[in-house]
């Protein structure tokens, strides 16, 4: 009898939790606690790539309707590959900072606003693509920008990289390589045995013995939590963001595109890992090696971190903005890009 009304509950449990994760619950919970399989394609911003490891899902629309990734896997509203005769096409590429993850509307996000800016500004041309994928490291936006981003005929590769490439520079000392591999692994969904009942999941998520549905579940490896970052920073600078950088900028210029390159901005005060002090190497130490390679191959250089204010209400957390702070950031950027790339409105 008690086994009997055990497992009635577990049945009710069970059911009750199904109702309310694929019925009633917001989208967050429903990514946290379901199993992938159970998602519906439309819901999952993510999808597995041969060759990126994984890339923006073509199909997702989010359920309030503000956010959507268009045919060709790009944040926003539909494409054309072939851009219009007389556009001038800027393509954005970068991690979570580019396609602004905190910010639910895509015509709010950087990209967007920047589009917008130009606009004001005169240049009813230009054309901004959001081509950035949360967590991207500069590995996998260099085969995005080979493989994608240059076939839409961009007339200036816009460069935003920096907090995703002090990740990757934080595995053990001496493993960071030149392929990336001590960091990310081919994207995985594990689904346990056990991880059916979605009771057992949610308690599996809650106590750490069920996979979660995060990138770095899906595509980084783990290491070991105690190691000396400082140390890991020191031993392994910062040679391969600056290699694959400068990949981008041949690439770019070889099918003849511009390029802009920009120190990255953050704000401390916002706490988190942007406030610690190895990030802060981290990040000084990768604005360097861009520096230096925009001498180097006489690239436009914009120092964007020291004209963007550090008011919190701009700032979502330590290195992502805000609404506010993307339409400030796009302010910043389209001064630059108006100045250094675009001829007077109206000059044609």
């Amino acid at each position: 009898m008690l086994l009997a009304t055990l497992g009635a509950l577990g049945v009710l449990l069970e059911l009750g939790l199904r109702v309310y994760l694929f019925a009633l619950a917001p989208e967050e919970k429903l990514a946290k606690y379901a199993r992938p399989g159970d998602l519906a394609l439309e819901r999952t911003r993510y999808v597995a790539h041969p060759y990126l490891c994984y890339a923006l899902n073509p199909a997702y629309r989010s359920e309030d309707g503000l956010n959507r990734h268009d045919a060709l896997g790009f944040r926003g509203n539909e494409l054309e590959l072939v851009k219009a005769s007389g556009a001038y096409r800027i393509v954005c590429v970068g991690g979570s900072t580019v396609y602004d993850t905190e910010i639910p509307d895509w015509r709010e996000a950087f990209p967007a606003q920047l589009e917008t800016c130009l606009h004001e500004r005169g240049h009813a041309a230009a054309e901004v693509v959001n081509a950035g994928v949360g967590g991207y490291t500069s590995f996998e936006t260099l085969v995005d920008v080979a493989l994608r981003v240059l076939e839409l005929q961009p007339d200036l590769l816009l460069i935003y990289h920096n907090t995703n490439d002090v990740h990757a520079r934080l595995v053990p000392a001496g493993e960071y390589r030149f392929d990336n591999t001590a960091y990310r692994h081919a994207w995985t969904e594990r689904a346990p045995w056990w991880d059916h009942a979605l009771v057992l999941r949610w308690l599996g998520v809650q106590w750490g013995f069920s996979p979660r549905n995060t990138l770095e579940e899906h595509s980084r490896l783990e290491h070991d939590e105690g190691r000396d970052f400082a140390a890991c920073l020191a031993a392994n600078e910062p040679r391969w963001f600056e290699r694959n950088t400068a990949e981008m900028i041949q690439l770019a210029r070889a099918r003849g595109a511009a390029v802009l390159l920009s120190s990255f901005a953050t704000c401390p005060a916002r706490g988190g890992y942007a406030a610690e002090p190895h990030y802060r190497t981290g990040f000084a130490e990768n604005d360097e090696a861009l520096r230096g390679l925009a001498r180097r191959l006489d690239v436009p250089f914009y120092e964007f971190a020291a004209e963007m204010p550090l008011d919190v209400e701009l700032w979502d957390d330590g290195v992502h903005n805000t609404a506010a702070g993307a339409r400030k950031k796009a302010e910043l950027f389209a001064a630059f890009v108006a100045q250094h790339f675009l001829s007077a409105p109206g000059d044609g």
